[in-house]
């Protein structure tokens, strides 16, 4: 998947957010879920992220019960690793 991340200055901390998630040893943490970043493109003042596609996981409906509460599981567990992130910035 290919991703806009920035117009000249505008987007910029996203990025260097992403390449400091996708890079080692964060990258390497079990509780990290940030999509790895394949790649970088510029072009004239854009700049692209590339990663592996995901699927719309966030889009009901979801084939079983089970299957909402284990989306809902997993979103719960990011929370604390990004608020640790957040906190060491």
């Amino acid at each position: 998947m290919i991703k806009v991340i920035s117009y000249k200055e505008e987007g910029t901390s996203e990025l260097e957010i992403l390449k400091y998630l996708t890079s080692e040893p964060v990258a390497s943490d079990a509780d990290n879920p940030t999509i790895p970043l394949l790649d970088i493109l510029r072009h004239d003042n854009w700049t692209f992220s590339v990663q592996p596609r995901w699927s719309r996981c966030a889009e009901p409906p979801f084939p079983t019960v089970g299957d909402g509460l284990d989306f809902c599981l997993q979103v719960t567990k990011v929370i604390p690793f990004y608020s640790d992130f957040y906190l060491r910035r």
